[in-house]
């Protein structure tokens, strides 16, 4: 995703961090939701997988559409084997919208396009990832309604979070090393 200068209109990539892990898809269902409708007026394209890793937990609405985007899939094979991936969705369809609003929450991947073929964002593994780009606005307006679910973190604190808990995890594996081989050396006292 990248981000686009303008007054009110700077996006940035947001993470999604759930209150409780891993979000379930019914919970996902409802994060998703909001997102999609906050975007809604600047989405045009969705590219969704129809799989799921949560098929045995599927309310049977769900499984319909899974089955209904691997239909549509058949009709947009040209260059693909498998009909389940990559699914387009033209969101200024109804239908369409519908179908993503349903099952983007439960898929293994669905990727969200705005004009120009511009990357919104992605629902991953089930939504156990998600990953957006929202204006402060857009977080803030997001902000109560999902306060229950979990809040959003920019990609930039995430990964500069990242980065400490990855020296900390390097450093107290280094201090165990040195104990080990100090250990190791030390001469018994007579």
């Amino acid at each position: 995703m990248s981000s686009s200068s303008g007054a009110s209109s700077w996006r940035q990539d947001f993470a999604f961090e759930p209150t409780q892990e891993p979000l379930h898809p019914h919970d996902g269902t409802v994060v998703c939701q909001a997102i999609l409708n906050r975007l809604r007026p600047h989405l045009v394209r969705a590219e969704v997988d129809a799989y799921s890793d949560y098929t045995r937990d599927a309310p049977p609405e769900v499984l319909d559409v899974e089955t209904w985007l691997t239909d549509l899939g058949r009709t947009q094979t040209r260059g693909r084997q498998d009909p389940g991936m990559a699914v387009v969705l033209d969101l200024l369809d109804v239908e369409h919208w519908q179908a993503l609003l349903v099952y983007g929450a439960w898929s293994i991947n669905a990727e969200l396009w705005g004009p120009d073929s511009r990357d919104f964002g992605t629902f991953h593994d089930g939504s156990d990832s998600i990953v957006v780009a929202l204006t402060d606005a857009d977080v803030r307006a997001l902000a109560e309604p999902l306060q229950t679910h979990g809040s959003f973190i920019s990609m930039k604190e995430l990964d500069a979070k990242r980065l400490v808990d990855k020296q900390a995890r390097r450093a107290s594996r280094r201090a165990r090393r040195a104990a080990i081989v100090r250990a190791m050396f030390r001469r018994p006292r007579a």
